[in-house]
């Protein structure tokens, strides 16, 4: 069984009504089983299938990629909604929320083109973040580097070590903090697959 996003097309929610409404719908579907799926602890993929595929995920999408741009007002209280439900899956898209911002303000042309397609057809955004062991949260060893045949020709290896990485395993893509030569700050975003250069990633 694939572990990344398989979910059916997603609609595209339009207004906060429309956003609040998808919610309860979505907080109702996944009411039964909490307790049990909290016991076992295990990756929720039906259940977050379900939320790839509410629209939920393309709401903060800029309106000049097709999304229709709501607030964190309205955000919040989509997310406080679920998590009145199932708080352990409420806090899965977190990361999702963050890079869709990442990439409205820091993307390039091309990557907003890609990437807010996919979020409004379903694809969840995972991350790869957090690391153990240093000073503080900008303080990284995972490192973009360039290879003999130099950036953009095959040359990138990303190489280190993430912790937390919640909702990494299922997503289709995982946005990467890590320095490059330059000891830059960049974020790659890989195709999201349980082994992602070499590294292997685990949890929920």
């Amino acid at each position: 069984m694939s572990v990344t996003s398989t979910a059916a097309q997603a609609q595209v929610l339009l207004s906060a009504t429309e956003a609040l409404a998808a919610a309860r719908v979505y907080a109702a579907s996944i009411a039964d089983g909490v307790i049990g799926r909290d016991r076992a602890g295990g990756v929720p993929y039906a259940e977050l299938a379900a939320l790839d595929a509410s629209g939920l995920l393309g709401i903060t999408v800029p309106a000049t990629h097709g999304g229709p741009d709501l607030s964190p007002v309205v955000l919040a209280e989509v997310i406080a909604t679920i998590a009145a439900t199932d708080p352990a899956i409420a806090q899965i898209p977190q990361a999702h929320y963050l890079f869709v911002d990442v990439l409205a303000v820091h993307g390039s042309a091309e990557q907003q083109e890609r990437l807010f397609a996919d979020v409004l057809a379903g694809a969840r955004l995972g991350n790869g973040l957090a690391e153990r062991g240093g000073q503080h949260a900008q303080d990284l060893k995972t490192r973009l580097r360039s290879g003999p045949d130099g950036p953009g020709r095959g040359g990138l290896r990303l190489d280190g070590r993430k912790y937390y990485c919640t909702g990494a395993i299922s997503a289709r893509w995982i946005g990467v903090s890590a320095l490059d030569d330059d000891a830059a700050w960049s974020w790659p975003l890989s195709s999201g697959t349980p082994r992602v250069s070499g590294s292997t990633t685990t949890g929920t």
